[in-house]
């Protein structure tokens, strides 16, 4: 891991202390769209017709709000992610950032 080894902390004799601060580390939201970008993959390549309500639900909208823009039933959407649970939950488990 790369890191900035300049802490700008001073000893009683003016001498600098050596610090590690790793550098590169991402922010949990850059981490977060990384995982969304990966789930958005599987499922438009092993569900696409669900593709347009999954986005809207990993932006943040719920069942009520994605049915009232894509013009589907909250229950389509219960019964489509029902059907998927299995699959996504496994695929999700065996992602990795870096691959």
């Amino acid at each position: 891991m790369e890191s900035l080894s300049h802490s700008g902390n001073f000893d009683e004799d003016g001498e600098e202390l050596d610090m590690e601060i790793p550098v590169g580390i991402a922010p949990d939201s850059y981490l977060y769209d990384i995982y969304c970008g990966k789930v958005m993959e599987y499922v438009r390549k092993n569900y696409p017709k669900c593709a347009g309500f999954m986005e809207l639900l990993l932006k943040g909208d719920n069942q009520l709000e994605i049915s009232e823009k894509l013009g589907i039933t909250p229950k389509t959407i219960y019964n489509n992610l029902k059907k998927m649970k299995k699959d996504l939950t496994a695929f999700i488990d065996s992602v990795t950032i870096f691959d």
